[in-house]
Parts: C-alpha cells; structure tokens; sequence
C-alpha cells in the first residue's frame, strides 16, 4: 500500500512540475533563438558570480524539489534500497529532470533557461533526499497511521489540521523568512498597534468573513477534537488554543519580509473565538447535527464566493471583458499558476482543492450526493467546475480582478477529490 500511494504521489508532483515549468509551450526551434536563450542561460549565478538572483527565486527553487527529492528517497528506503544509494538516485534524479526543464526551456519564447534554476534545483533535490533517507521512512509510515487513525475515529481533525494551514498559509505568504535584525526591526516599526488604524486597513465586511467568521468556524471545529465531560471548558481550551495560534501567527509576520503586525487581526480573531464559546456552549445539545452541517456548508459557500468576488469593485468594461477571451492559451489547465511560479501560486492551487474537496465531502455527509462510486466522482467535478465557472464569471466585471480557467480546473479536481475520498 506504502509503496503504490508513493509512487503515484511521487509520479504526480513530477508530472505537475514538468507541466508547469514547460508551460506554455510555445516552443521555437530558431538556431538564432537558440543562441540567445543558451548565452542567457549562462549569464546567471553561479556560472556569472557577478549575476543577481532575488529571495523569492531561491525560496521558490528550493521549495519546489525537497518533496521530490524526500519523495523518491522515501520510496526507494521503501523498497529496501540502501541509505547511501536512495540518496545519490534520488539527488540524480532531481538533477536530471531540472537539466531537462532548463534545456527544454531554451526552445520557449516564454520561458527564461537559467544556470542559477538548475543549481538551486539540484541543491534542494539533494537536500530533500538527504532529509528523506533520514527520516522520510519512519515518518511517512508513522504519519499515514495516524492519519487513517485520526480518519476513521475522528475526522473533525483533519479539517482542523486544514484549515489551520491555511490560514499559516495565508499569513505567511510570500514566505521570504528572515532573520536579519533591520529587517524584523523594519517589519515591526511597520505594525499597526493602533486598533482603529489597523481597522482601517480592510472593510468591516473583510474583517467580518475573514477574521471573525473563520476563526469561529475553527473554534468550533477544534472543539470537536478535544474530550472534556464539560462542555463549556471544551469550547473554553479550544477558543484559548485557537487564540494563541492567532497571534503566533501575526507575531510570526515580523520574521517575514513585507509583512507587518496589525493589533486588529487577534483582536477580531479572538471575538470569533469568544462567539465560538459562547454559541457552542449554548447550541451544543439544542441543535442537531444535520443542522450544523447545513450552516457549515453555508459558511463554506459564503467563504468561497467571498474569497472570489472580493473588494466587489463591480463595473462593466467591454474592453476588459473581450480582452480576458483574447487568448486561448490561457484556457491550459494550471496556465496562471504555472506562468506566476510563485509559492503564493502553490498556495491558492491547494486552497482550492481543500476548499471544495471538503465542500463536496459535507455534501456527501449531508446529503448523500455524489455519493455512486462510478458517477459520483464526475458529478462531483461537473458541480464544482460549475462553482469555479460562477466565481469566474463574476470576476469579468471586478475591476480588480482577472478571471481564470485555472480555477475551474482546480475547482473541478478538488470536488473530485472529495466524491473520491472513502467515508470512515
């Protein structure tokens, strides 16, 4: 079972990385191109020690092939391959498929061929076999324990472990640590410790959905994973952890380049946390269970529209509208986030299959839709792309907004993957 899930999860990534890095595949075989591509592919670090490279290129080159690296490692230790020789085949492979990728992209109008990509590539591929020969075997076959564990006795855990990391996630982003003091002293001289100015920076309705609602809705979920005989010191010690994670998480942005402390985000994040104790202690034993599943998938719903039609700056353009349909190559699966290549792009790609794969699993719970085992999965997706197809409709007439196929994609794979999922 180790060996099979592995290797199809090791076979994805791969594939995933490859597309995305070839996209979009406007290849030109032109010798005069090629020339040029090749010489600016030797221009970078580290073959032109005087060459610059940005923080986010290496944050997202290294970010990108530890888990192929850990990944391949992993599974030859599987396989009961030794330590040494999972880690060189492992290394190897990493470097061979970044080779490929940077030479493929000589031959890509869109794409940049780069020697400092190859180099970061192999360093991270290197490093994520090394952490995977280590610890990769125990922890992968520890880890998917309990994760069926955790499934099957109590899988309000899993969605606490979700939605937890996304809001990590999200605050962190765009994940460029530091540790430099001018930099945290600058991110800190940069804080909001003014309530009413910190208010100022979002509407009352961003404050109301992203803050008080979400941290409620986690308040209540996290309650679910705690035993206590009573009730209200269950929501108590959840709305306390909940709070703490809160400001672990704002206190974490000054560690984070361009981000800042804003006093206002614990504070609306602990009022949630209140009205979870508050509306939990009070509906605990009134409301049933069918009930509170109908106001999760509400919730769930409002979130996803919210987080799709926000600042609702609506406004018709008919330029702006033709423009969106000029190019059909944008209509690729994964086209906008394989063209941005930013850990932000990773990020919003797994917040949208969470999203709706627990969407579509409540509905299933629910109502027991989607729920045939050969029809179920492509109603799934057909419902779900139909979700993505009213957001992006939408967003035709935001000013602010860009409207994307990749979402629908990502809409549609993520249902799917929540009609697949088997129930406790």
């Amino acid at each position: 079972m180790h060996l099979k899930l592995l290797s199809t999860v090791g076979l994805s990534y791969a594939v995933l990385l490859v597309y995305a890095s070839l996209m979009p595949f406007d290849f030109s075989f032109d010798a005069e191109k090629f020339t040029t591509y090749l010489g600016s592919f030797l221009n970078h670090w580290p073959l032109n020690p005087d060459a610059r490279i940005s923080g986010s290129d290496i944050v997202s080159n290294l970010a990108l092939y530890v888990p192929l690296g850990w990944i391949i490692a992993v599974r030859l230790r599987l396989d009961n391959r030794g330590m040494l020789l999972s880690m060189i085949t492992s290394g190897m492979v990493c470097s061979i498929i970044s080779l490929g990728v940077e030479l493929s992209q000589t031959f890509i109008v869109s794409r940049i061929s780069s020697a400092s990509d190859l180099c970061l590539n192999t360093i991270s591929g290197g490093v994520g076999s090394a952490m995977g020969v280590l610890y990769g075997k125990a922890l992968w076959i520890s880890g998917i324990r309990w994760l069926r564990q955790s499934w099957e006795s109590r899988p309000v855990i899993i969605a606490v472990l979700i939605f937890a990391g996304l809001l990590m996630a999200d605050a962190f982003s765009p994940y460029l640590p530091t540790l430099l003091l001018k930099q945290v002293w600058q991110s800190f001289g940069d804080s909001h410790f003014d309530v009413v100015q910190g208010f100022l920076i979002h509407p009352w309705h961003w404050w109301l959905v992203q803050r008080f609602f979400v941290y409620l809705f986690l308040t209540l979920l996290f309650a679910g994973c705690i035993k206590h005989k009573n009730e209200f010191k269950t929501f108590l010690y959840a709305a306390f952890f909940v709070a703490l994670f809160s400001l672990f998480l704002e206190m974490g942005k000054w560690f984070i380049v361009s981000r800042s402390f804003n006093i206002a985000n614990p504070m609306t994040s602990w009022a949630g946390c209140l009205a979870a104790v508050l509306t939990g202690w009070a509906f605990e034993e009134r409301m049933s269970v069918r009930k509170k599943m109908d106001i999760a998938i509400c919730f769930l719903f409002l979130y996803l529209f919210y987080l799709a039609w926000f600042p609702f700056d609506f406004a018709w353009n008919q330029d702006r509208i033709q423009n969106v349909f000029s190019s059909p190559i944008k209509l690729l699966p994964l086209y906008d986030y394989a063209m941005g290549a930013t850990l932000n792009h990773a990020r919003l790609f797994m917040q949208s299959l969470f999203l709706l794969g627990i969407l579509v699993y409540v509905l299933r719970v629910r109502y027991r839709w989607f729920e045939n085992p050969k029809t179920g999965i492509w109603f799934a997706a057909i419902f779900c792309a139909t979700l993505g197809l009213l957001q992006e409709g939408g967003q035709l007439f935001l000013s602010s907004r860009t409207p994307s196929a990749t979402d629908i994609y990502c809409f549609a794979l993520g249902g799917s993957m929540g009609a697949w999922i088997k129930r406790p």
